[in-house]
């Protein structure tokens, strides 16, 4: 049995996705929420977990208006980008505890930018006992994305 989850802290880009997966017909259960915590019960048993974090690099204080929902001037578009100085404020928040959702068997895949330093985000995650290997590269537009992935050591 399976079961798929889409989880954005943006209410708008959840109705957005709750929508399109709709007329899709796709069994998407879509959540409003920070990260993985709406899934906090799951911990361990997560096979796939895609991230598609904000990661385009931006000023800090770009980035904090960017989540600043009392703001008047809240920019929810921003919101889905501005990712701080080396683009990965929200990925970092991630990065300590993704080890944790993973099944044993579970793959974590990653997108990112040359900015975000992903040779450093592999070194973080293998002190969790992942592996992680660039699997794609894509240029679109301006953007040259890769798409790392992670697997859990095989330990004896």
């Amino acid at each position: 049995h399976c079961q798929y989850y889409a989880i954005d802290i943006n209410p708008i880009a959840a109705r957005a996705a709750k929508e399109t997966a709709r007329r899709a017909n796709i069994p998407l259960d879509i959540i409003c929420g920070d990260l993985v915590s709406p899934l906090s019960r799951m911990k361990g048993s997560i096979d796939v977990l895609l991230f598609n974090p904000p990661y385009v690099p931006t000023s800090m204080e770009e980035y904090l208006e960017s989540i600043d929902t009392s703001a008047s001037e809240h920019d929810v578009i921003a919101a889905a980008w501005a990712g701080g100085p080396d683009g990965r404020c929200v990925l970092d928040r991630l990065l300590p505890i993704v080890g944790e959702y993973l099944s044993p068997n579970g793959r974590f895949y990653l997108v990112t930018v040359e900015e975000n330093r992903p040779k450093e985000i592999c070194s973080i995650l293998k002190k969790q006992n992942l592996d992680g290997q660039k699997v794609i590269d894509r240029k679109a537009r301006n953007e040259h994305l890769s798409i790392y992935r992670f697997t859990k050591r095989v330990t004896e």
